[in-house]
């Protein structure tokens, strides 16, 4: 199945799809199979754009990095591993009907699976990478190099000292490494989100810009949202040259054009009312007699700065019950209904999350010091409000979960809100430190503290809202490993 793969087969692919008038004839032989895969008309196509008047650009720049062509042919490479159920964990009454997915296993491999059920079906993806901090103990690349020497020449075209600077990363925290290392699985995720899908990357100084041109790269700048700052500490400390008191979030969207602005609760600052059984609050100071600028034009007032359309509109808004008149004096200000759980205010770029409250919400479950750095659950119950407000059933994946703060994240917004969302989990089975408080607790890698906090936070939602928890709040989750095909036994 792998042997035949061509380095960008993926993209080709991509552009036969659409574009096949610019594609020469592939060739078969008399027993179907491709002999000659057809070449695409670069001529032909570059006439069509002057034709149509399409400005061209020739701007040369670009990312390159060692591993880069290992790393796009990552991403044409097709699974043999297949997810093998938990039936002991999975039978249990929470988690027999659940829609909430854990992966216990190699997120490259899982993202993999993943396209064929969940390919333009992810809503948002939330993850926290490893972190390149270019020290022995920070990143280090562990990627398995799938391809034997010989594929790596005849595919990529390697010579003998390219494949040995290749296999040297292994063990190495160079930004090239790092960035073979997220290539594929970027290239890989940004394929399951939908198309009004969005992505944020928790990161720091180290690998920020690299993973900056990196996701302009694989997303197109065109669909950059926004990098927001992250204020994660506060006060003094040691440092050489400045105490660095944030991280970053880069989020971007799978196409901008489709893309909803990401959205945030409302600061109500009207009278709240009752309207057909859903909460309304009036906005009193929207018509202004000069737009952008402070100075309420009252209800008599505009035919003087508007027109006498603009007084059609507003009758007619009145006659709707879109609009209701309030009296100031002899005059009156023209209020506009607004639905509360409709209505949100846009991000602001710089946002407050200390590192300090996501040990806290471990500490809640009694799993405080089994993880370093976690990430607050309400900086990414806020991402999930602001990507998901008007579609609460949709799905979010981490697939570097980690501490599980996602999967939490998403329970408690559900709880608060009567979503319906559910989480896809990835987290490799990485054996815990020897000399860590995690193995003196019994756990013996990374996933089974995972899938244990998010079990205790379902069950402290549950005690929380026990009087108004929604009727279809998921507590549970479906629990599978990824297996080789010798190897289908699946494991607790």
């Amino acid at each position: 199945m792998n042997n035949s793969i061509q380095l960008n087969s993926d993209l080709l692919n991509t552009l036969k799809n659409s574009i096949p008038q610019f594609f020469e004839k592939d060739i078969y032989d008399d027993e179907g199979n491709l002999v000659k895969s057809g070449g695409f008309k670069i001529d032909r196509f570059l006439d069509e754009l002057d034709s149509n008047n399409i400005t061209k650009s020739y701007d040369n720049f670009r990312l390159e990095f060692t591993g880069k062509d290992y790393a796009i042919f990552q991403v044409e490479r097709q699974s043999d591993a297949a997810f093998v159920p938990d039936t002991a964990h999975n039978s249990q009454p929470d988690n027999f009907d659940s829609g909430n997915i854990f992966i216990t296993g190699d997120n490259l491999e899982a993202l993999r699976i993943l396209q064929k059920d969940f390919g333009g079906k992810i809503k948002m993806i939330y993850i926290d990478p490893p972190y390149n901090t270019g020290k022995k103990n920070g990143f280090v690349y562990n990627d398995k190099f799938e391809f034997d020497e010989e594929t790596l020449k005849s595919v990529l075209g390697y010579s003998d000292a390219q494949v040995a600077k290749l296999k040297s990363m292994r063990g190495n925290n160079s930004h090239s490494a790092w960035l073979t290392f997220m290539y594929p699985r970027l290239k890989l995720a940004q394929k399951l989100l939908t198309c009004d899908g969005v992505i944020f990357i928790s990161i720091d100084d180290n690998e920020q810009a690299e993973l900056k041109l990196l996701m302009n790269e694989i997303f197109g700048e065109c669909n950059f949202v926004a990098e927001f700052i992250v204020i994660r500490s506060e006060g003094g400390g040691l440092a050489r040259q400045a105490v660095i008191g944030h991280d970053y979030l880069l989020c971007y969207a799978k196409s901008i054009n489709e893309f909803v602005p990401l959205g945030r609760p409302k600061d109500i600052r009207g009278k709240i009312v009752l309207k057909d059984g859903e909460e309304y609050w009036i906005e009193t100071d929207w018509l202004r007699k000069e737009f952008g600028k402070y100075g309420t034009c009252f209800y008599e007032e505009i035919e003087r700065y508007y027109d006498d359309a603009k007084k059609r509109e507003i009758d007619k808004g009145l006659g709707k019950g879109d609009y209701i008149l309030i009296e100031r004096g002899r005059r009156h200000i023209v209020g506009r209904y607004r639905k509360i759980a409709d209505d949100t205010s846009k991000f602001y770029t710089i946002l407050k999350y200390l590192n300090k409250d996501g040990v806290h919400d471990l500490d809640e479950l009694g799993v405080g010091k089994l993880f370093n750095f976690p990430k607050p659950v309400k900086l990414i119950k806020e991402l999930i409000y602001g990507a998901t407000n008007k579609d609460k059933s949709a799905i979010i994946l981490d697939f570097f979960a980690g501490s599980g703060a996602t999967a939490h994240a998403v329970m408690q917004l559900n709880s608060e809100d009567g979503g319906n969302r559910k989480f896809i989990m990835v987290q490799i089975d990485e054996p815990v430190n020897k000399n860590s408080a995690a193995i003196n607790a019994g756990y013996k890698t990374i996933d089974q503290i995972t899938r244990e906090r998010i079990k205790r936070a379902a069950k402290k939602i549950k005690s929380d809202h026990a009087e108004n928890l929604p009727k279809n709040f998921d507590a549970g989750f479906k629990h599978y490993r990824l297996a080789k095909p010798d190897n289908y036994t699946a494991r607790t």
